[in-house]
């Protein structure tokens, strides 16, 4: 079923309820309580794994290749250039 609701950081937007009707009404109270848009949730883990790093936009590749273990923006992804932005150390060079 898919519902069009409020989320907790006031915005709007649609979420698909699957389970019994118990089990959606508490999806349904998750959301409205504690849940975040997507936007909210994306800015609120990217200023977490950013601090004390400086974002970096690079070709993917060299992600995947150099830096495989280092955190990324979410939702930073590039289509029509494949880049993304990764979070490096202050102190180390891109």
């Amino acid at each position: 079923m898919r519902e069009k609701i409020t989320f907790s950081c006031g915005h709007e937007g649609y979420v698909t309820l699957r389970g019994t009707e118990w089990q959606q009404k508490g999806k349904l109270r998750y959301y409205e309580e504690q849940g975040l848009c997507r936007r909210c949730y994306n800015k609120k883990v990217n200023d977490a794994v950013s601090e004390g790093c400086r974002p970096v936009r690079m070709p993917y590749w060299k992600f995947k290749e150099d830096y495989p273990g280092r955190e990324v923006k979410l939702g930073s992804y590039r289509k029509k250039d494949k880049s993304i932005i990764v979070y490096l150390p202050l102190e180390e060079e891109a």
